[in-house]
């Protein structure tokens, strides 16, 4: 409007005086965008007599600098033409109101279509947002700045992420609103698939860290079983089974959960039993009775020495525990937290009893390193069987129910 305005004037200002016009005007084209044109024009006479203007237009658009042309031409170029984006003026009010077409295409309504009776409200997924945006609607607050989640359709399950920014304004003592409505879903969403590959990134290099870890562990186990079963590596390569396969447990839950931190104790423990059971099917007769809370979660760091632990009272259990005299034979497993301080593991068989109650033996020796990883001490009973109790201190920000 202002450059319209700059031309008629020069136009209607005697023009055959003027030997040349030259002015900067800017023109909105027929699909609604903004170009600058660099105007030259030059009054025409034949033989004194005024006959006309000539000159000619120049689009120097892409020759300008955004400090040279309007801020606001820019901006209104990208509302323009954007359909994730969109200028809002005066949205509370039914006369003036006015959107760029981006506001339409992200709400789902046709231009033509829309009224400014459409609920816009009942679309919104967060009941705090509308309150909120209600109270701007009156003139409770000024400013409104909230992300949200918008339903195009109510039957469409999957909403669309929004940002909605206002700000009331005074022109002429007249309060008018401008604000900005962006449609964000799609970064929303790279940035969720950067997090997941970041997070995948990290599983895996905590995974290879505890796998090298684990196998520091089992070398160490095998270098103490050559001394001492140097003659039966039969028996080496059975315990070795075992534990290859509590700690293989570990490592197929955590690609599962995707959680490199915390696992689930009872779903743990239930797979390493099953897995034992199965390398151990010479002695099926036994009856496992665990108890384990469904909801108790701890750091694998925990759980690995833990299970390795089940193993080796499991293993030592099954094979010297019982004879052929034992009728009903059991291993009862229970875990508990004490305290939000103390866990407390028991693991007990109505078996013959341990005969070397100083634990001097190599399986003993192992259980009682494997204790000492997690700061753990032990009560040993004999009676009517054996019995190990675990008590070990925990952190309770990692260790607890979900």
């Amino acid at each position: 409007k202002e450059d319209k305005e700059k031309i008629k004037k020069a136009m209607n200002e005697n023009l055959p005086r003027k030997m040349e016009i030259k002015e900067k005007i800017r023109i909105k084209t027929e699909n609604g965008k903004i170009k600058t044109l660099e105007c030259n024009l030059y009054p025409k006479y034949n033989n004194n007599e005024y006959v006309g203007i000539y000159g000619f237009f120049k689009d120097i658009s892409s020759e300008l600098d955004s400090s040279i042309l309007n801020p606001i031409d820019y901006i209104l170029n990208g509302f323009t033409h954007s359909q994730k984006l969109a200028l809002l003026l005066d949205p509370f009010n039914p006369v003036t109101y006015s959107f760029t077409d981006g506001f339409y295409n992200i709400i789902g309504v046709k231009k033509q279509e829309y009224t400014h009776n459409y609920n816009i409200y009942k679309h919104i997924g967060e009941k705090k947002v509308v309150e909120k945006l209600k109270k701007m609607e009156s003139g409770e607050v000024n400013k409104f700045d909230e992300t949200f989640t918008f339903y195009k359709d109510k039957t469409t399950k999957k909403p669309i992420n929004c940002e909605l920014i206002l700000e009331n304004f005074y022109v002429n003592n007249e309060l008018h609103t401008i604000g900005f409505l962006i449609d964000i879903t799609q970064d929303i969403e790279k940035r969720e698939h950067i997090k997941i590959i970041e997070k995948q990134k990290i599983i895996i290099k905590e995974v290879h860290h505890r796998i090298k870890n684990n196998l520091q562990i089992l070398n160490s186990f095998i270098n103490l079983e050559k001394r001492e079963y140097s003659k039966e590596p039969e028996l080496i390569i059975e315990h070795m089974q075992s534990r290859l396969n509590s700690l293989s447990i570990l490592h197929a839950q955590t690609c599962e959960s995707l959680d490199f931190e915390n696992l689930n104790v009872n779903e743990a423990i239930t797979q390493q039993e099953k897995t034992l059971n199965n390398l151990l099917n010479s002695h099926n007769d036994i009856n496992f009775i665990t108890y384990i809370d469904s909801e108790l979660w701890m750091p694998i760091s925990l759980i690995t020495p833990l299970l390795l632990i089940i193993n080796e009272l499991t293993t030592n259990s099954v094979k010297h525990a019982f004879n052929d005299n034992t009728k009903n034979k059991q291993i009862y497993k229970h875990m508990k937290l004490i305290d939000g301080k103390t866990c407390e593991f028991v693991f007990k068989d109505n078996g013959i009893g341990l005969k070397d109650t100083k634990m001097q033996n190599l399986g003993s020796v192992i259980i009682k390193s494997l204790i000492k990883q997690i700061n753990g001490t032990l009560e040993l009973t004999v009676n009517n069987g054996t019995q190990f109790k675990i008590k070990f201190p925990i952190n309770q920000e990692y260790v607890g129910y979900k």
